[in-house]
């Protein structure tokens, strides 16, 4: 897609007032849309494990780091069967309940970390860790280089996928 069609159709969407200027539709996330269903239930979940990593080292997220890294721990202890769903999903939904009070960026960045941990439920939230934090990156710089140059990112990282050799969870396919 051509940056000045990207950026045409983001900032009209901006004039919409959409808080989520990417979704399912989104011509420029089909490719990485196409990997990701491709993915096992277990690489998914590692993959998220890493792009999030990198959200945390990338963005100061300092004043959430308790309970981003408490939701982390939790989800991996959920999806190595060390604990109940319910105790990870309260740990997530924590994360979004922040989001409410947070700055317009961090909100983005928070409900997208909770996205991306819930792959552990369901492979259909993969999607929505990157529909936030790209929404959020083009409210704050308005520049598509920045959108497509993240995009290239995400790509790549799908295929350096470090997965320990791990007991999952029996809902959790190989």
């Amino acid at each position: 897609m051509q940056k000045d069609a990207l950026k045409q159709i983001l900032d009209m969407k901006m004039k919409k007032k959409r808080s989520l200027l990417f979704d399912h539709d989104s011509a420029i996330l089909q490719e990485l849309s196409s990997t990701l269903t491709q993915l096992s239930h277990q690489r998914l979940i590692c993959y998220m494990h890493h792009i999030i990593k990198d959200m945390l080292n990338e963005y100061d997220l300092s004043f959430y780091q308790v309970p981003i890294k408490l939701a982390i721990e939790q989800n991996w202890l959920w999806a190595t069967n060390e604990i109940k769903m319910g105790e990870a999903k309260k740990e997530i939904l924590k994360l979004h309940q922040l989001a409410k009070t947070a700055t317009q960026f961090d909100a983005y960045l928070l409900h997208g970390i909770a996205q991306g941990l819930s792959v552990t439920h369901t492979k259909k939230h993969a999607m929505g860790l990157f529909y936030y934090e790209l929404s959020g990156l083009y409210y704050a710089n308005k520049d598509v280089d920045i959108i497509t140059s993240k995009i290239i990112c995400y790509q790549q990282a799908t295929k350096h996928i470090d997965c320990p050799n791990t007991t999952w969870a029996t809902f959790i396919k190989g």
